[in-house]
């Protein structure tokens, strides 16, 4: 996973573009005389023109849902092999529908989604798609992966993966493993989760890029999903107005992975329960330490939940605040903590075959 960091201003939270123009615009065109434009479609027949992607010396207009663009052919066929098809295509019709002295192509897309995706295009989102200081909402990072996927732009495709990589990582990192670290909106995050819901839009996005074998990050977010409502997993969603819903071979593993990782979970945890009936040490506080979180964990339902990845050190920190004359000893601390932490890292490189996910590198 590479992180990109250039200091530029652009893309927005919500995927807007700078509203600062790299090129020179020009006015409404005046009222012409001649027979090609006057052959033309009046200009209130096309949407709205978007005012930073309407370059004067443009020569393909697309008309969009919402929004109308007028750009450089050559830019599109540059980076997109089906927008290069598109206006082959174009290029043969005889009687074409021309604006500007310009062939329209028109498309079935959300103008605002298009836009952020064509400014991409033209200068990177004005940097902020690469700079990963400038965090995106996820409904921001899906719109435009959607339509890289949709035309084929491996490049942004490459991007999104690499800042869902850093959400979901491949690699065991035991402190960016717990659900705390992905449902946040720390500055640090090249993408920022707010609500449950954004789980189901990881993965089906996952699915979007390539059914078959998506993006290994998945896995993790099949992880995360197993602790959302059965509702959640069962019936479709609306999100950022579309209506979502995980594949009946996802909702079958997080079903069974809901029993299996509860199981899991007590088997990662048995070192301090080992640790109590044999103790690692002759100190009677480290011993009534751990009776302590073994204590915290029972009667916080700890043992029965799904989560086995999720770190244990908070536990002995939460006693030793909790209860200064029953602190684990640190020689203990650091013991279990390696134990718990190889039977985590077992079970992390086991997701790809617990959620049938053939890419999972299972770098333990």
């Amino acid at each position: 996973m590479v992180r990109r960091s250039q200091a530029q201003a652009g893309l927005d939270l919500e995927g807007a573009p700078d509203s600062t123009p790299k090129r020179q615009k020009v006015e409404e065109p005046e009222a012409s005389t001649s027979t090609a434009l006057n052959a033309e479609p009046a200009p209130d027949s096309f949407e709205p023109k978007h005012p930073e992607l309407w370059w004067r010396d443009g020569n393909t207009v697309i008309a969009a849902d919402g929004l109308s663009f007028k750009v450089h052919a050559g830019i599109l066929e540059k980076h997109s092999s089906v927008f290069c098809e598109l206006l082959e295509e174009l290029q043969g019709v005889e009687q074409p529908e021309m604006f500007e002295g310009c062939r329209v192509l028109r498309v079935d897309d959300k103008g605002e989604h298009l836009a952020a995706l064509l400014q991409i295009l033209y200068d990177g989102g004005s940097g902020s798609f690469t700079d990963w200081r400038k965090p995106l909402k996820l409904t921001a990072l899906r719109r435009v992966t959607l339509l890289a996927v949709k035309y084929k732009i491996q490049h942004i495709i490459d991007e999104a993966i690499a800042r869902l990589e850093y959400i979901f990582p491949t690699s065991f990192e035991p402190d960016r493993l717990v659900e705390s670290f992905y449902m946040s909106t720390d500055k640090s995050h090249p993408v920022h989760f707010d609500q449950a819901t954004d789980l189901i839009a990881v993965i089906t996005l996952a699915r979007e890029i390539n059914p078959d074998t998506p993006p290994s990050f998945i896995a993790m977010a099949l992880y995360h999903s197993v602790g959302l409502t059965a509702e959640m997993l069962l019936k479709p969603i609306k999100y950022d107005g579309d209506e979502i819903m995980l594949s009946l071979a996802d909702r079958v593993k997080c079903f069974e992975q809901l029993y299996l990782l509860a199981t899991t979970n007590k088997t990662v945890k048995m070192p301090v329960v080992s640790a109590i009936k044999k103790p690692l040490c002759s100190s009677t506080t480290c011993h009534d330490g751990l009776v302590a979180v073994l204590s915290q964990w029972i009667s916080n339902g700890e043992l029965a939940t799904f989560d086995p990845l999720g770190p244990c050190t908070y536990a002995f920190e939460k006693v030793a605040d909790k209860h200064p004359n029953r602190r684990v000893c640190v020689a203990c601390t650091a013991q279990l903590t390696k134990a718990i932490d190889d039977r985590r890292r077992i079970l992390f490189a086991s997701l790809g075959e617990r959620f049938g996910i053939s890419t999972w590198p299972a770098q333990s």
